[in-house]
């Protein structure tokens, strides 16, 4: 038996969000970013669930498309942070699509790149600071790339916030929607939260790879899809009186039965835990009494002739906490929360 702490991918709840993501921007393809090893949860998961269902995939790294390479992808692959030639030895596949943010990138592209009809992508910064260019350097370098003969080019942006909301993400939309007018250039800019938005923007592409998976489970349509469960391996009455973990990390007012999942903040948890910190189990709230690196203290004293030790304990999921509020119990954020998920020790399933 493999008592290993396991992160479940729900397919259908996947498929689902996907459906839902096309009806509410018809207009747009869908792209799936895999940095960061799919967001913690395994590129080689995410597709297996959405190679039939989503348009194109994006990378951050290199060793990300070898992943996808090696699963026999034959999508569009877009590179987020753009291709020095180097790394393909100077000949990018037919299958790659770069993002341009800098111009030792366009220079490199001009001169390496035989295919003209070739799509590629010009970023276009609209406030987020990282990669591009601003507005009359982004025409300039437009005009560059048309001059040697590429045609097929894409303006590419990010909105800095999404996740505050339609009206503060407004002027940056109206940036890129007016450049984009200005230039006859598809584009795409929608993340997660701008592709929820009340309104269809009709892009390329939308990218939105946390809503895919359901992070927020907002609005109600979006469902978490993923859920992360420990094995009780131990369960213990301590005594009024005892103190218990390291450093007497926690002090036993009342006699209280622990039990101690085989999970830590080695396998991706974070090391401090907030005071009022709890799980889910079943419709209960259990305190989260201290962390170490392999394993978690759980006050089980309400429930405790309903569990038993080998049970599985969900700690996020459908049925019980969100990511979020999963996260806010060691002051870490979502995407930590996933990302940090140790590949070693937390296996991954589809289910």
């Amino acid at each position: 038996m493999n008592l290993s702490p396991i992160v479940e991918i729900n397919s259908k709840l996947v498929k689902s969000n996907i459906e839902y993501l096309r009806n509410k921007n018809p207009h747009s393809k869908i792209m799936f970013i895999v940095k960061a090893n799919a967001y913690g949860v395994g590129i080689e998961n995410i597709y297996k669930v959405t190679n039939n269902l989503v348009d194109a995939y994006g990378i951050a790294r290199i060793e990300e498309y070898y992943v996808l390479k090696s699963l026999g992808c034959t999508k569009d692959i877009i590179f987020l942070s753009g291709i020095y030639a180097e790394c393909f030895d100077f000949k990018i596949p037919k299958n790659v699509i770069p993002i341009l943010g800098n111009e030792l990138l366009i220079k490199d592209y001009i001169k390496y790149e035989d295919d003209k009809s070739k799509q590629v992508m010009l970023d276009f910064d609209c406030g987020m600071g990282r990669f591009g260019f601003y507005k009359d350097d982004f025409i300039k370098h437009l005009y560059k790339l048309k001059n040697a003969g590429f045609s097929n080019i894409t303006l590419f942006s990010h909105i800095p916030t999404g996740y505050n909301g339609f009206d503060k993400s407004k002027k940056y939309i109206d940036k890129i929607l007016s450049l984009a007018t200005q230039t006859k250039l598809k584009y795409t800019f929608s993340n997660s939260p701008v592709s929820l938005f009340s309104y269809d923007f009709q892009q390329e592409y939308i990218r939105p790879c946390s809503a895919i998976l359901g992070y927020d489970q907002e609005p109600q349509e979006i469902k978490f899809s993923l859920a992360l469960k420990a094995c009780i391996i131990s369960i213990r009455d301590i005594p009024k009186g005892q103190y218990i973990s390291y450093a007497n990390e926690y002090f036993c007012d009342r006699d209280t039965t622990v039990a101690i999942l085989n999970i830590g903040y080695a396998d991706g948890l974070g090391c401090k835990i907030h005071k009022d910190s709890y799980l889910i189990i079943k419709d209960t709230k259990c305190p989260i009494l201290a962390i170490n690196m392999d394993y978690l203290y759980i006050d089980i004293s309400a429930i405790k002739h309903q569990l038993k030790i080998l049970d599985m304990i969900e700690l996020f999921g459908p049925n019980s906490l969100s990511l979020e509020q999963h996260a806010s119990m060691y002051n870490i954020t979502k995407d930590e929360a996933l990302t940090k998920l140790n590949a070693l020790r937390v296996k991954k399933i589809v289910c």
